[in-house]
């Protein structure tokens, strides 16, 4: 079956989805073979996750797409602002009635469909899980990408019961480059006060996510990465990640500043590259490379892939060695 599984199984017309599985139980063969897949995956499902004692088939139908509906849209109602009291957001598509279901279905066993260790469990179960996954202070919206290979590995990561559990180890490395980046921001503020700098206020996490992702690299066998990303923390990344040093930032910010490389005043600072070593948490060495940026903000997306690539091909080295990443701008994580 060519395309992304069941995108034609749309969760706003149930009516239909519940009339093409009574027409394919009456006779397979009078629907289309697409459908024929999806329920005979779906008489599967409930055949080896349930008893039909527990649910009918109907219901399993109304469940998996309530299942479903919290892993597209669950993040719409997703309690992000560190403010507002967002518990009452919410989202019609993820409501009982959409589905047929009502309250009185909450203590009935139902297929939990992967979400749950346990095949079946109660209804109430099921949605609670599903909320504290994708409706709790973070937002995973990952079912609209078009690899599918994706979409289920982030679903397998995001619906694992150890997802969440940080140990001890970690908690210390991410407060290690959240506090470096927070003190950054707090010291340029406080220093140079109404200088531009496009700063990561608000959006720290920035750091000890890429910190995370070269250390983890590293242990898979990352030796090189470059990067390119718009203004927004930019200044950031070049410190607590390329390690430039902090005398030649602050000195960048000085009304005296000139370049000590003879090439006149230089670019403004939050468009410069640069390139320096991390020390991974494992004891590792990574190169970095950032990549100067001009006010095109995502004119560098390309060069990014090109230079990884050339990297690549002029060390002969494995792919896997070298990765680029990109970092969007304000829309993304201001």
């Amino acid at each position: 079956m060519e395309g992304r599984a069941f995108t034609y199984a749309n969760l706003s017309n149930m009516a239909f989805v519940e009339q093409m599985y009574q027409n394919y139980k009456q006779d397979p063969s009078s629907v289309d073979g697409s459908w024929q897949y999806f329920f005979e995956g779906m008489e599967f499902g409930l055949g080896s996750k349930c008893s039909k004692k527990a649910t009918s088939e109907e219901s399993g139908i109304s469940v998996y797409l309530l299942v479903q509906a919290y892993r597209n849209y669950g993040h719409t109602v997703a309690q992000i602002d560190p403010i507002l009291n967002e518990t009452e957001k919410k989202n019609p598509i993820l409501e009982l009635s959409h589905y047929g279901l009502t309250e009185s279905d909450l203590s009935k066993d139902v297929p939990t469909f992967g979400v749950l260790p346990k095949k079946t469990a109660p209804l109430s179960e099921l949605i609670k899980t599903l909320k504290s996954i994708y409706c709790s202070h973070m937002g995973i919206e990952y079912a609209s990408l078009i690899n599918t290979d994706i979409v289920s590995f982030i679903q397998q990561r995001v619906e694992n019961p150890d997802f969440r559990k940080i140990s001890p180890k970690e908690s210390e490395f991410i407060y290690h480059f959240l506090n470096k980046a927070e003190l950054l921001e707090s010291f340029i503020h406080t220093r140079y006060v109404g200088q531009k700098r496009f700063s990561l206020e608000g959006a720290e996490t920035l750091i000890p996510v890429i910190a995370s992702i070269l250390d983890k690299g590293t242990t898979l066998g990352l030796e090189s990465c470059v990067m390119g990303m718009a203004h927004r923390g930019r200044l950031n990344v070049l410190v607590n990640i390329l390690n430039k040093s902090y005398y030649t930032l602050f000195h960048e910010f000085e009304d005296h500043y000139f370049s000590e490389l003879g090439l006149g005043t230089g670019d403004v600072k939050y468009h410069k590259g640069y390139q320096g070593d991390l020390i991974t948490q494992s004891g590792r060495n990574i190169h970095v490379t950032l990549v100067p940026n001009p006010s095109h903000l995502e004119s560098v997306d390309p060069l990014v892939e090109g230079r990884a690539r050339a990297i690549q091909e002029i060390k002969n080295a494995d792919p896997k060695k070298v990765i680029p990443i990109l970092v969007h701008g304000d829309a993304s994580i201001a």
